[in-house]
């Protein structure tokens, strides 16, 4: 919503046919009617109930998109945050979008001088300063737990080379770090993760385990060296984790 391009449309399913507030306003007016009525009235409170019950299939087809939407979009925020561009993402993207991708570019560099939106909470500051600086003695131990490898290349904002890191990570019982760190073996912050968010349980439960391949975490190797080794701490309020899993090239 925040681009020239998006056109808000205030009637759209996502804010009035799918909403709490249509189906308890829904409900409301049918007991209203139904007080007036003498012979229809347990017809009349049924009705919304009945629309519910067929309308579910589109509905849970809808929550289904709207949490894919929400996932791509946390992994274009994290590519934002780390300042990294893909290489694959920009020869993909169509010619009549590139101006939106641009805009998108540009947006993104004066929310970031502003500290607004995802860069509100400083995570990008964290790159290029060793985990010392940036989480002194804050150091427990997680049970963390994964595996993660670079699976596309691209470049910085600044024209460095870059490599994005996907994979997996767990800890205390299956719990999911939400935001983790990248760093190399001599300490040094090299980018910033996060994590999907949504939970094993959640996804078991509501979406019948369809978001599996999806929950994970994906992050950014700003200024990325292949001679050299990095690996990934979860990060969470503000401590380390002394475990740590490594990239694979």
């Amino acid at each position: 919503g925040r681009l020239r391009s998006f056109n808000l449309v205030p009637f759209a399913p996502r804010y009035l046919f799918w909403s709490s507030l249509f189906w308890t306003s829904l409900i409301l007016l049918g007991i209203e009617r139904a007080e007036r009525l003498q012979w229809g009235r347990w017809p009349t409170l049924l009705l919304p109930f009945v629309i519910a019950i067929f309308a579910w299939p589109a509905h849970y087809q809808a929550w289904f998109w709207c949490k894919n939407a929400q996932i791509l979009h946390d992994k274009d925020a994290t590519a934002l945050i780390n300042g990294a561009v893909e290489t694959q993402r920009m020869q993909i993207v169509p010619p009549q979008f590139k101006q939106i991708f641009e805009d998108r570019l540009h947006l993104a560099s004066e929310l970031r001088a502003r500290r607004l939106d995802v860069f509100a909470a400083g995570l990008q500051d964290w790159i290029g300063l060793r985990e010392a600086d940036v989480f002194g003695a804050r150091h427990r131990t997680e049970e963390l737990h994964g595996q993660c490898s670079i699976d596309a290349l691209g470049h910085c904002d600044n024209g460095a080379p870059a490599a994005r890191v996907s994979g997996q990570a767990f800890k205390h019982e299956q719990s999911i770090p939400w935001t983790l760190v990248i760093t190399d073996l001599n300490g040094v912050i090299r980018g910033v993760a996060r994590s999907a968010r949504i939970s094993p349980f959640v996804n078991r439960t509501f979406y019948q385990s369809k978001f599996t391949a999806k929950i994970g975490f994906v992050g950014y190797i700003r200024d990325y060296n292949p001679e050299l080794r990095y690996v990934v701490r979860s990060a969470d309020n503000l401590t380390l984790s002394d475990e740590v899993i490594p990239v694979q090239h």
